[in-house]
């Protein structure tokens, strides 16, 4: 009877619960969470928070763009903290579109990055002149010559772009 009721005690699913930071301690929202050998998977909320059902032994796997993939094996403690780890080598990898992301290999537009130490180089006083010559095919239109005021049009390779859109998508990180 006592090895029947241990037994059911150590088969049984537990609340795990914790937060998923970056290494400086920011919460990460939308990390994947997976049960490693099945299709149960959670994810992170807001403010870096999960809660997971799970059985001791089993191994939770954490896994979020641009960071290493960590490994937690679920003992005794109900409370997991991760800390997860920048993997500079698929940070550059992917592509920020509009409507999610991309490997850089896969696209098929237009793709330009720009350093912050080129930027610091130019003595402009708009956002828009700063990219205007570093940028292939990036022409900036001002509008105004007011200071601070930068309502520049932004055209890549004409007014000819694809959808014959003007408004290229600026990510600035």
């Amino acid at each position: 009877m006592v090895l029947v009721y241990s037994s059911m005690l150590w088969s049984q699913e537990k609340t795990i619960s914790g937060t998923v930071t970056d290494n400086e301690g920011t919460p990460l929202p939308g990390v994947n969470i997976v049960i490693e050998g099945t299709s149960k998977g959670f994810d992170t909320d807001f403010d870096g928070n999960f809660t997971v059902f799970a059985k001791k032994g089993n191994v939770l796997i954490f896994s979020y763009v641009g960071m290493l993939t960590q490994k937690r094996t679920i003992g005794n403690n109900s409370t997991i903290t991760i800390k997860m780890q920048e993997d500079s080598n698929t940070l550059e990898e992917v592509v920020v579109i509009g409507y999610g992301s991309q490997q850089k290999t896969s696209l098929t537009g237009s793709v330009a990055t720009i350093s912050a130490a080129k930027i610091e180089k130019q003595a402009v006083i708009q956002t828009s002149q700063a990219l205007q010559g570093l940028s292939p095919g990036l022409t900036a239109i001002q509008s105004s010559g007011q200071p601070g005021a930068d309502g520049a049009s932004l055209q890549v390779r004409g007014i000819g772009s694809i959808g014959n859109s003007s408004n290229p998508l600026i990510i600035i990180d």
